[in-house]
């Protein structure tokens, strides 16, 4: 009789465990002519795990969240800008697992805000002279993605403004397959435990990347076209640059800050003092800061 009671006992305890794991996220879907109009009203009543699925049209929002959610759109078809101006298109605070597909940001500020926070963005293109993603803390995935910036006038001529990653303090950053174009600053990343960029394009920007005080860092196979600047690194971390290629940059293809620099007239970064490795990096200028340092020539090879 008492085995019988634990038996039942252990029966009775295990039935939550089975119908938790058979649970199920849900699809809220967002309509401009449906029921639910507002994004951030989706988000309100979606549940962690849930997908938002994002019908074609523009949509003017300023959400916030600190749940765990999917919003897809169809690519090309679905638009966000910022209601206020003055505040993000979406802030994220502690999520856990935030992913984005398939959205077009729009604004002149900054568009995505994330605070300690796990977010992946794919197949979405940002159009700012502000800030794209400006991120503290957390984790970062980038893939397929389109950053544009601005081309402004100025006395002598023209210039670009806007950036599309603005980082600090995060953990893991990966960009794969992104495209950054026309910005001031392409990747503005300070104090980040790891960072990928593989496989990227890097066009007419006037710094394409700048690096301050990283742990691990690994640049390979992406393209640099036409740049003012490629590459800045500063303060500490390990660099590994291989399998690159560089054409077109008016100033540097890569420059380590050094202190009363007399190429870049007394770098306003701090100075390098990393470790720096690779290979089969191209360049049809070799243009470098300093210029006649051995630990960037042996990365480089020059092609016509």
């Amino acid at each position: 009789m008492i085995i019988f009671r634990k038996v039942i006992i252990i029966i009775l305890l295990s039935v939550p465990i089975i119908l938790n794991a058979n649970s199920t996220s849900e699809t809220i879907t967002v309509d401009p002519n449906g029921e639910i109009k507002s994004i951030q009203k989706a988000i309100d009543i979606a549940q962690d795990g849930d997908i938002i699925n994002v019908m074609p049209g523009n949509y003017k929002i300023n959400a916030s969240t600190n749940k765990s959610l999917r919003i897809v759109g169809k690519e090309g078809k679905v638009y966000f800008e910022p209601e206020d101006k003055g505040s993000p298109v979406l802030t994220l605070v502690s999520s856990n697992n935030f992913e984005v597909e398939g959205i077009s940001f729009s604004g002149d500020r900054s568009l995505v805000y994330c605070l300690f926070s796990n977010i992946s963005l794919a197949k979405c293109r940002f159009n700012t002279s502000g800030t794209a993603v400006m991120m503290s803390g957390g984790t970062l995935y980038l893939n397929d993605n389109e950053f544009n910036g601005v081309k402004e006038r100025t006395k002598k001529g023209y210039t670009y403004a806007g950036i599309a990653l603005s980082i600090s303090s995060a953990e893991n950053i990966k960009l794969l397959n992104n495209s950054i174009k026309h910005m001031a600053l392409g990747l503005s990343i300070s104090k980040v435990d790891s960072l990928k960029c593989i496989n990227n394009e890097f066009s007419q920007n006037v710094i394409s990347i700048s690096l301050i005080t990283m742990d691990e860092v690994r640049l390979s196979k992406n393209d640099f076209i036409d740049n003012h600047i490629a590459i800045i690194l500063s303060g500490e971390g390990n660099y590994y640059i291989a399998n690159n290629g560089f054409i077109g940059s008016t100033k540097w293809d890569l420059s380590l800050s050094k202190e009363n620099c007399l190429f870049c007239m007394n770098c306003s970064y701090d100075p390098f003092v990393g470790t720096l490795s690779g290979e089969g990096n191209i360049s049809d200028t070799l243009n470098f800061c300093p210029d006649d340092s051995s630990e960037i020539i042996s990365l480089f090879k020059y092609k016509n």
